[in-house]
């Protein structure tokens, strides 16, 4: 997942990183991110029980009150959540799930964005 986070920093004039479970405890920008933010990146903030619905409202609220576009979402995560019930919340905002192999094809069934599977 770490090396995803780097790798979007190419492409994107921000990174936003978001760890959640059921609540956004932590976010953070990152306009360039260095070897020393490595560290931070790995560290696991929550674990759990896992719902998208507050952490899609904190995006929203988060491009109506920044001076920055949100051009993506990219999601790492199991499906095990209610993304189905709430990705209406993002609305028109492009996203992608990066899913492990193991992931049951029923938990990506009518999600809106493109599902990539990953080795774990």
């Amino acid at each position: 997942a770490i090396d995803i986070v780097r790798q979007s920093d190419s492409y994107y004039k921000n990174v936003y990183v978001i760890k959640h479970d059921t609540s956004t405890n932590w976010h953070k920008i990152y306009d360039k991110i260095e070897a020393g933010d490595i560290e931070e990146l790995l560290e696991r903030k929550h674990c759990g029980g896992t719902s998208h619905k507050e952490v899609f409202e904190h995006i929203c609220e988060f491009s109506k009150t920044s001076d920055t576009f949100v051009s993506l979402v990219i999601c790492i995560t199991d499906m095990m959540s209610d993304i189905q019930e709430c990705q209406q919340i993002l609305g028109s905002i492009p996203r992608i799930y990066l899913v492990p192999q193991e992931v049951n094809e029923s938990y990506t069934e009518n999600v809106k964005g493109k599902v990539i599977t990953i080795q774990t």
